[in-house]
């Protein structure tokens, strides 16, 4: 059978030419050949507190670990980071380093017991007067500190007005960080109970108070009953917070 294929010469000798058909083939059986990959590096995101005073090292840190800054944080005097899991270690016990933490999404908690306030009374275990009692704030309310003059951001799930908070002034609402928030509704309120659990356990006060350790054992006293709650709401009705 004569050869369909034209012969190709070189060094004076002739060899056979390659057809463009079997060429083909043997391309396309190499391209099929799955080739083994580099193995992906996990990646973790994580929240670097820097150690005061603040450089650039820690910065410098996660990028030489093959790690990229996301944003900077300068009210806790940090940044955000996604960074190699296997380098955590590393950059934690670095002396630039105060801390790194996961940062994800929490949830607040919240005790489901019922406290009931019809058959509870100032010795209750739990109460504010005892909690008062505690901490040893009577010191405190004896010499004036009361916190008059002094406002506390609460970072929490927002604030009711209810009795003890219901005081002209006594809550300032700052931003509505929630989903909740575009709800004409539900903004700045408190529709999960934590934010004004606490703004209570801070600053709350019954109306009639004047001396707060005898009237404590009848009426609701906070800590410092006369502080002002700035209110920054950043839970919705789940206590979800990112």
């Amino acid at each position: 059978m004569a050869n369909i294929y034209p012969s190709l010469s070189w060094d004076g000798e002739s060899r056979p030419k390659v057809s463009v058909v079997g060429m083909a083939m043997l391309v396309a059986v190499a391209s099929t050949v799955a080739l083994p990959s580099a193995p992906t590096a996990e990646m973790a995101s994580v929240i670097v507190r820097e150690v005061v005073p603040a450089t650039d090292d820690a910065e410098r840190l996660v990028e030489r670990v093959g790690g990229s800054i996301i944003a900077n944080l300068e009210l806790i005097g940090g940044f955000t980071a996604t960074v190699p899991a296997s380098a955590l270690d590393t950059i934690l016990e670095h002396q630039s380093v105060a801390s790194a933490t996961p940062d994800r999404s929490v949830r607040l908690q919240s005790d489901t017991t019922q406290w009931a306030s019809d058959t509870a009374t100032y010795r209750t275990s739990g109460s504010m007067y005892r909690t008062a009692k505690f901490v040893g704030v009577k010191s405190y309310w004896d010499a004036g500190f009361r916190g008059q003059g002094i406002d506390v951001a609460l970072i929490d799930s927002g604030v009711v007005p209810v009795q003890g908070l219901t005081e002209p002034g006594k809550i300032l609402d700052g931003p509505d960080l929630s989903l909740e928030s575009q709800s004409e509704t539900f903004r700045y309120l408190d529709t999960f109970g934590h934010g004004t659990h606490m703004a209570g356990i801070i600053g709350g006060r019954d109306p009639g108070v004047t001396n707060p350790w005898t009237d404590a054992t009848t009426k609701f006293v906070g800590i410092a009953p006369n502080s002002r709650i700035v209110s920054v709401k950043v839970a919705g009705y789940d206590g979800a917070v990112d």
